[in-house]
């Protein structure tokens, strides 16, 4: 062993660097987990521009959509519009095969008219079912071409890992997405339809009186910069949300899926959406996109389990999780020192359960979304929707021409896959005028289609 008159000079206090560097590595490493997100199912968060995936897990898995399905029929409905085939004034009429839809509905009686605009306001608002379908027929028809229609326009977007079998996400063991897959759907509605981001933006609908509230409410109400877009839950699904938002002209993406309840479909995508804007500096990491991603050969199942039956994570957890860290430690402060963006690097206090009241002093019992994603900042006034058709006396939009057939040899489903829905007779609108016809309004009424409907 070598005496102190012998030892290599500085030896003890490379072991004191040696070991200060192993500190300063934990601590960043600490930061680093406390940035990602806490486990559920596929997530994705990228830039909406260039694609640059800032977070991703499972984001190729299959999965069950739910009601972001919407964004699908959207996204045909405002491709239809752009083609001429139909018109936000173009009447859409609930059927009895709209009615029968179970789930979130607004409930309209077989026959009645309203207007596209108002019934796109009612889907992605409401998150209506009854009015998906309803849609779908008015746009091609009958629900099953609108659904073939979907799915060849997915795959025209890249999609290829989805298989659509309904136009509003009821359960179906066959309807079968990514988050990869809604993410490119997502890139696509904001970047070729910017013109219709307001749609999205609305947190609830008034219809005769009645205010109807939409399930997006804690991200669009709450996150600084929210702009859209779609939940969904179904019992094999768990809670879903594509969600966006927009900070200094830059917009991060968010997908989750599979949260256990809302306040972790919450906290999630605001950790996904935080982790977008706090990734734009010195430690950014690699610079992979959603176009570089690997992706399975073909659409596989999805598991079918209840994850409403899955155990839940306590509010309390994802308050402490979510206030007394610091988002994302030394590249948030390197991010700030460069944006002034000081709420980057904040360390929240210890969570409040509530406020003393002035009156009893006891303690109120706060909103956990309070905690979770922050206070109420912004507030829209509901998007007032009616029934009825477009005044004959208004100006006319383009005339809804008939659906154009499929190219011959175009197929609907890939082989080994479970085949689609035929199609079933166009329903026709009648007249120059786009107003629901009284032929048009009786065959609605007896477009009944018995089927059994899957339990939520």
């Amino acid at each position: 062993m070598p005496s102190a008159a012998t030892r290599v000079p500085g030896q003890g206090l490379g072991s004191r660097a040696v070991r200060g560097g192993l500190a300063v590595l934990l601590v960043l490493l600490v930061a680093v987990a406390a940035s990602v997100p806490a486990i559920a199912g596929p997530q994705l968060s990228f830039d909406l521009k260039s694609g640059r995936v800032y977070y991703q897990k499972d984001a190729t898995k299959s999965w069950h959509p739910a009601s972001v399905t919407k964004l699908m029929t959207a996204y045909v409905v405002f491709r239809a519009i752009r083609e001429g085939r139909i018109s936000l004034k173009s009447p859409v009429v609930v059927s009895k095969n709209a009615l029968a839809e179970g789930g979130r509905k607004i409930g309209l009686p077989a026959g009645t008219v309203i207007t596209l605009d108002n019934a796109l306001k009612m889907m992605i608002v409401r998150s209506a079912n009854d009015i998906a379908v309803a849609i779908g027929e008015a746009v091609s028809g009958s629900e099953p071409a609108f659904v073939a229609e979907m799915n060849l326009v997915s795959r025209q977007l890249g999609m290829r890992n989805t298989r659509w079998t309904n136009p509003n996400g009821m359960p179906d063991d066959r309807q079968i997405t990514t988050a990869l897959d809604i993410g490119i759907l997502v890139r696509a509605i904001r970047t070729e339809f910017p013109e219709y981001r307001g749609l999205f933006q609305y947190s609830a609908i008034k219809l005769h009186g009645r205010t109807l509230r939409s399930a997006n409410r804690p991200l669009l109400e709450r996150y600084r910069g929210a702009d859209g877009m779609k939940t969904g839950y179904i019992c094999a699904s768990g809670l879903n949300v594509a969600a966006t938002a927009t900070r200094n002209g830059r917009t991060v993406v968010a997908i989750v899926f599979g949260a256990r309840s809302g306040h972790e479909r919450a906290h999630l995508a605001k950790k996904l959406l935080d982790r977008g804007f706090g990734s734009k500096g010195l430690f950014a990491g690699p610079r992979t996109t959603i176009n570089t991603i690997r992706r399975p050969a073909g659409v596989g199942p999805a598991r079918n389990v209840c994850r409403k039956n899955g155990p839940k994570p306590s509010i309390e957890s994802l308050i402490a999780e979510t206030r007394t860290k610091p988002r994302f430690g030394v590249a948030s402060a390197f991010q700030a020192s460069r944006t002034g963006d000081r709420d980057l690097v904040r360390i929240y206090p210890a969570p409040d359960t509530g406020k003393t009241s002035k009156k009893n002093g006891k303690k109120k019992k706060q909103d956990p979304y309070t905690l979770i994603v922050g206070p109420v900042i912004r507030t829209t006034a509901p998007a007032a929707v009616a029934l009825g058709g477009v005044d004959p006396a208004a100006p006319q939009g383009r005339r809804p021409s008939p659906l154009v057939a499929l190219e011959p040899g175009v197929k609907t489903s890939a082989p080994g896959e479970t085949p689609l829905p035929k199609m079933r007779p166009t329903l026709t609108i009648d007249g120059d005028v786009p107003v629901a016809s009284e032929s048009a309004v009786a065959a609605a009424k007896d477009l009944a289609v018995p089927r059994p409907k899957p339990a939520r």
